[in-house]
């Protein structure tokens, strides 16, 4: 998933910045083992063919225009992402995305064709409920000829509003949160993320906090690094957001000083549920990082909201994963697909599904259901549209909305 964090497969070529995620562990999973003996050629074979079917479509899927919102302004925007509950909502705020706002909520989301997918998940007003902006939603995007509308995530509580709407809900991955009251390194289960916490300090590795007024001179070479030694290829879109270095949106910038003096790796944080809860928004690794530095990195930033009264602390989704079962509505065949794709060398080729979920589970943390939301439908129709507008199965060609 950035499902928003842990997408690291894609590369700005056009110099926008990427969200990512990169094991730093010493112990490489198993996905990661396989992922290894895959030849890079062959994954991207396998992605071209995929993205055919959607080249096609893209020869004959309209240009709808979005529907009409109430106005926006970018200060109420960021308001309604810091109350919200959802902790990847900041994709909402991203350049190019579209908004559509009513008495009900906020939601930002991408235009493929016929088809708007949901990023970030719905944004309700306080009062309001989840069935009454996805009908709102839905209905204004039907006036304007769009058949299909998709939404990730979808949280336990609000996948009834999708089934009154007649539409599916499918689980697709699991998000990982930590509860910072009863977090603690004590315990066996730990001990590896106790000695990569403890090697990064002999290495010299310190936790700084970063003011965003001096992250883009301090921590612009980091990204410009990253991006440089990222592959080329399919870049990920729309679950794919900004580090944020340079905007005043309420994120925080928590970097790794290592014992040259150099940063090399960063994570960005920024408040939900009205400042109880937090999010990783943004992590990137260079790939000549001190070993543990992201542990440590982690680790430090869990024990500083600790220290605020924060309660709890998303690390993001893990998506093709199953650290949660089925429940016995989901579709046994695509529950089948969604397996076999997530645990293979070719799903790991594509993306780092078992490596992403290796890393966020050394921190132990509680798991929550991750739903992907479709009307009328959640079919293989839509989980090829979701991934193609992701960019996982081709390059996607994204409407983008202009202005602010």
């Amino acid at each position: 998933m950035r499902y928003p964090i842990g997408m690291h497969q894609g590369r700005a070529g056009d110099g926008a910045e990427v969200r990512a995620l990169i094991s730093a562990s010493s112990v490489r999973s198993a996905g990661a083992r396989r992922r290894s003996r895959v030849p890079a050629w062959w994954a991207h074979g396998v992605r071209t063919i995929l993205g055919l079917p959607g080249l096609v479509a893209d020869s004959w899927t309209p240009r709808l225009q979005p529907p009409a919102s109430d106005a926006l302004s970018p200060e109420d925007a960021l308001a309604w992402i810091h109350r919200s509950e959802q902790s990847a909502g900041m994709l909402a705020l991203e350049e190019g995305m579209h908004r559509y706002r009513c008495e009900a909520g906020l939601v930002g989301y991408g235009v493929w064709g016929r088809t708007a997918f949901i990023a970030g998940g719905l944004h309700l007003a306080p009062g309001a409920s989840a069935a009454d902006l996805l009908d709102s939603f839905w209905a204004a995007l039907r006036r304007q000829g769009f058949r299909r509308l998709l939404c990730l995530p979808v949280r336990e509580k609000d996948r009834a509003a999708f089934d009154a709407a007649g539409g599916e809900t499918l689980l697709i991955g699991a998000e990982a949160i930590v509860d910072l009251p009863e977090f603690s390194l004590a315990g066996g289960s730990r001990e590896n993320l106790r000695q990569m916490c403890r090697r990064a300090s002999r290495n010299g590795v310190r936790f700084v906090e970063v003011p965003a007024a001096d992250a883009p001179g301090r921590l612009g070479s980091l990204q410009e690094r990253w991006l440089a030694a990222r592959p080329r290829g399919y870049r990920m879109a729309l679950l794919v957001g900004e580090a944020g270095l340079g905007r005043v949106d309420g994120r925080r910038f928590f970097a790794a000083r290592e014992q040259d003096g150099a940063f090399r790796s960063l994570v960005t944080v920024h408040p939900t549920a009205s400042g109880r809860g937090a999010a990783v928004d943004a992590l990137l690794r260079q790939d000549d990082a001190a070993p543990g530095a992201v542990d440590l990195l982690i680790t430090e930033t869990i024990a500083l909201l600790q220290r605020e009264g924060v309660e709890h602390l998303s690390l993001g989704g893990c998506p093709l994963v199953e650290p949660i079962p089925p429940g016995p509505d989901d579709p046994r065949a695509l529950r089948f697909f969604i397996r076999k794709l997530g645990g293979s060398a070719l799903g790991d080729a594509l993306f780092s599904f078992q490596g992403l979920h290796h890393f966020k589970a050394k921190f132990q943390p509680r798991w929550e259901p991750i739903h992907l939301g479709g009307l009328p439908n959640a079919g293989i129709w839509s989980l090829y549209v979701g991934g193609r507008m992701w960019g996982l199965t081709g390059r996607p060609r994204l409407q983008r909305r202009s202005g602010v």
